[in-house]
């Protein structure tokens, strides 16, 4: 089935829908909105929706059609072409097969995906395998809503869909989920490329399996920003000062202690590079400025100190090539990346 239209919006349990309900698939659905596709509300226990599904029905329904116990056929695809995607207030875009089959698969390709409210975007099977999900959107937000391809119930084996998410920013706010679960079978796969993943700290992306083996999330990004992300307003608190890394006493493992939202640098050598800081308690952080990286052309390569010479007035020289008569406390011991202990972000 293909629908073409300049705005579409259901509510209030408004639907449209492919089924198949005992050995064949159901239809494939294709739209395409020129402006923005609206799925939103639910009236009773209906949903507003655009599905294509493999639903059993009741006993009584089954004998009066003479069909199956249940269907074996697999749900059809859905294909999203429009400019918005908003979906909000239960308001689902799935694949559902409660059947013996394979979901179909969902594609989607749009400039914004808005999802809140437990709005959501699913590929689910009962026993087969689950359905994939694929978006291409310049923007994708999730609130309290989620992106899931699950397969299986309890004594099922089929695995879980696969989810992919090519995008130009990403963010899942209160309590949002991208999951491609199993219980028995193996946990899908979830792959996402994005310039940058914002994330609330109750916000979730996994692929797990109850039983059988989990699944693996791939994430491509250039900037990650889950605990601390710009989503929430948050005011950080100023760390407290800390002692330098001392070998004395000689029986004791010395620690360097990095208290700073900007997350432990993968070794010494990027110190200089990582953003550590803290930010004002007066001051919210969206409001302030990260510092800019510059390149030159002239650069002079840096040489590591390697010890320091005490003035004898209070103040320390570094020190390149030391010689017996510095004060070479630290040189002893030089420092090691186990030096380094992470303390939890302040104000996270």
């Amino acid at each position: 089935m293909e629908i073409n239209s300049s705005n579409l919006l259901l509510q209030d349990g408004g639907t449209i829908s492919t089924s198949t309900f005992a050995s064949g698939d159901a239809g494939n659905l294709f739209i395409r909105s020129s402006e923005a596709i609206t799925i939103s509300g639910k009236y009773l226990d209906t949903l507003s929706a655009i599905s294509s599904s493999a639903p059993i029905l009741n006993e009584r329904l089954r004998t009066g059609l003479r069909l199956p116990p249940e269907p074996t056929g697999r749900a059809g695809s859905l294909t999203i072409d429009t400019q918005k995607l908003t979906i909000s207030n239960f308001g689902q875009l799935s694949v559902i097969n409660q059947g013996s089959g394979d979901a179909g698969t969902i594609n989607i390709n749009t400039d914004k995906i808005d999802i809140t409210n437990q709005g959501g975007i699913t590929a689910t099977t009962a026993v087969g395998e689950g359905g994939n999900i694929n978006l291409k959107a310049e923007n994708v937000q999730l609130n309290n809503s989620f992106i899931s391809a699950t397969a299986g119930t309890n004594g099922s084996t089929g695995n879980g869909g696969n989810i992919g998410i090519e995008t130009g920013a990403l963010i899942l706010q209160s309590n949002s989920q991208i999951t491609a679960n199993a219980f028995e079978g193996r946990g899908g796969n979830i792959k996402i490329n994005t310039p940058g993943l914002f994330a609330s700290p109750d916000s979730q992306i996994k692929a797990t399996s109850e039983r059988g083996v989990n699944g693996s999330v791939q994430i491509n990004t250039t900037q990650i920003d889950i605990a601390n992300s710009g989503i929430r307003n948050t005011v950080f608190q100023s760390p407290q000062p800390f002692n330098t890394c001392s070998p004395e006493p000689p029986n004791l493992p010395s620690e360097l202690t990095i208290s700073a939202k900007g997350g432990l640098p993968a070794s010494l050598d990027d110190l200089s590079s990582t953003t550590l800081g803290w930010t004002d308690s007066s001051v919210p952080i969206s409001s302030q400025q990260l510092p800019q990286s510059t390149q030159t052309d002239n650069t002079e390569n840096i040489v590591v100190a390697q010890g320091w010479r005490n003035n004898g007035d209070g103040t320390v020289n570094f020190v390149i090539t030391p010689d017996p008569s510095d004060d070479m406390g630290a040189y002893s011991s030089p420092l090691k990346s186990s030096c380094i202990k992470r303390v939890p972000d302040v104000g996270g």
